[in-house]
């Protein structure tokens, strides 16, 4: 055990494993590209560290959380919606009752 603990490659090795268990593991597509990424960086960077793997760490998990998903977007579409909804039905109310309604003429003559 000893001798594995003082070989260079295996403190590497460790430290690459390190890195990878810090940056979300929970999704394995992700993982798998960092093994693969590594494994092929490996031969041109000695040291893995986490400036190195900085650019696959995905940006929501260092937003806040309305910013990440973009929340204040939708409930801006989401009011203005609404808003050309609350108009359209406004003025349909109106027309109809406009038609529905009879006219200032009709009911002078109703009442001659």
């Amino acid at each position: 055990m000893d001798s594995l603990l003082k070989e260079e490659n295996v403190k590497n090795n460790s430290e690459r494993l390190k890195v990878l268990a810090k940056i979300n593991s929970k999704r394995k597509y992700r993982a798998a590209d960092l093994i693969e990424y590594i494994l092929h960086s490996s031969s041109f960077v000695e040291y893995v560290d986490d400036d190195f793997l900085k650019e696959w760490v995905p940006a929501e998990t260092r937003m806040g959380f309305i910013r990440a998903y973009n929340l204040d977007i939708h409930a801006i579409l989401i009011g203005i919606a609404l808003s050309i909804i609350g108009i359209i039905v406004v003025k349909l109310i109106k027309f109809i009752g406009f038609i529905i309604s009879p006219s200032s003429d009709d009911q002078k003559s109703k009442k001659d």
